[in-house]
């Protein structure tokens, strides 16, 4: 990203409020005791590129009101993200690098621990509001320096000459319902076959559960594919 801001540490005390207001401009409310909605710093920054080049080509059919742009992505899932943008009427969107800009904003500063999580909120700048708030809560609440946690179970079936995977993982994302361990695992020109993706809300462990089956002996791919999706951290081979 273009832009990088530096901010201090939040005090503990500005926890406490179910929404903490930073300065005059900026609202964070997505974090706080009994409010468990973070993701991934990368998940928000993509959406939020990917946002604000929609939002800069929107013009308003009807200049003499208020301009306003609202996306909501990964429906359904844990990182459920909405996002919005207003602009006063009689006036163009803003450019998307200065949208980018504030969304980043929001992120950094709303941010209480300086790792790669995120929490969102509301930035006013002037005339132009800009949001983004998650809309599910975390079946876990936050820490410091949160790893990715799972765990993988092999089912040998010898008689179908393939194996029945079972993993599970909280603490990293997994969106579009499994897809990107699904898609690397084709890609190593591995045939998938009953997959079942869920998100289990709910249990601390246990953010998401897929079961699926692939030709025999290839708990070796399975191991490198988890670790890819979660940078390296997923702790537990397929065995």
């Amino acid at each position: 990203m273009k832009f990088l801001l530096l901010f201090p540490l939040l005090a503990q005390t500005a926890l406490s409020a179910p929404g903490f207001r930073i300065d005059e401009g900026l609202n964070c409310h997505d974090y706080g005791p009994e409010r468990r909605k973070y993701i991934k710093e990368k998940i928000a920054l993509e959406s939020a590129e990917y946002f604000c080049d929609q939002a800069a080509r929107h013009h308003m059919p009807d200049t003499t009101s208020k301009g306003n742009f609202v996306r909501t992505y990964y429906q359904g899932t844990p990182e459920e993200i909405q996002m919005t943008v207003e602009w006063p009427a009689n006036r163009e969107p803003p450019k998307a690098e200065r949208c980018e800009e504030k969304m980043k904003d929001i992120s950094d500063r709303c941010n209480q621990d300086r790792d790669e999580w995120r929490s969102g909120g509301e930035l006013k700048d002037g005339d132009e509001r800009y949001e983004w708030h998650l809309n599910k809560e975390r079946p876990r609440t936050h820490v410091a320096k949160m790893k990715p946690d799972g765990g993988c179970t092999l089912d040998y079936n010898f008689s179908k000459a393939s194996d029945e995977y079972t993993i599970w993982g909280s603490g990293f994302l997994v969106h579009n319902d499994g897809y990107n361990i699904r898609t690397r695992l084709e890609n190593r020109w591995l045939i998938v076959s009953d997959w079942d993706f869920k998100y289990t809300e709910g249990q601390s462990d246990r953010e998401w559960t897929v079961t699926f089956r692939i030709a025999a002996g290839q708990w070796r791919q399975v191991t490198d594919v988890l670790k890819e999706v979660s940078d390296g951290q997923f702790p537990s081979k397929c065995v």
